[in-house]
């Protein structure tokens, strides 16, 4: 099992890797872009890939009860905290801590519900709370940028959580599983998330950009 684990992991981190660089096109509705707003693109892509990357490890690690779990969760923090970094940098206060604290909220609820996942329990509860906590994170943000939608912004994450959600179900009854199908589903999913707040923040903040 540990080595089907570790087969599983190195996995997680090469797909993300090589699917982000097959992300070039930045947004095909533009012809050029300022140095500024492809690293701006970039850099949010690469914290959300890391982000998800990190979540899919401690879900394994946690469930196959792995020793160091401990050491995945400090790094998917750690992720959290840099995405969070980016609304803080841009809105300061009292969005970016809103925001963060939102942010914690939901992933704890995603814990939530892998624990409950690994039992085979009842997740309609857990899964109305997420959606819940998506609504809020989607309100705040539409107060903040007026390029964000709240009802986008909310059906978006809300496809991003199914699909990381229906992840943890295979891994809970099928540990050190891959399917390739499902986590292409969950990296589109978060790869637009990033450009969505990514070219959120540029038009809001063009002149920062130039």
């Amino acid at each position: 099992m540990k080595k089907y684990i570790v087969y599983l992991l190195l996995f997680c981190s090469l797909f993300s890797l090589c699917s982000l660089v097959a992300y070039a096109d930045i947004d095909s509705g533009k012809n050029s872009y300022t140095s500024k707003e492809v690293e701006m693109k970039t850099s949010t892509r690469k914290l959300f890939s890391d982000y998800l990357t990190w979540q899919r490890i401690f879900v394994v690690e946690t469930l196959a009860g792995a020793q160091d779990v401990s050491k995945a969760q400090v790094r998917l923090q750690q992720s959290q905290d840099a995405i969070s970094g980016i609304f803080t940098t841009y809105y300061g206060e009292p969005t970016g801590p809103q925001m963060t604290n939102l942010f914690n909220q939901y992933n704890v609820l995603m814990v939530d519900y892998m624990n409950t996942a690994k039992i085979h329990g009842d997740k309609t509860m857990i899964i109305n709370k997420i959606y819940d906590k998506i609504d809020e994170i989607s309100g705040l943000l539409s107060m903040a940028n007026i390029n964000w939608s709240s009802n986008d912004i909310s059906t978006m994450l809300k496809k991003y959580s199914d699909s990381f959600l229906n992840e943890i179900d295979f891994q809970a009854n099928s540990i050190g599983s891959i399917d390739a199908k499902l986590f292409d589903t969950t990296f589109d999913q978060c790869m637009q998330m990033a450009d969505t707040f990514s070219s959120g923040i540029v038009k809001q903040h063009f002149s920062k950009f130039w």
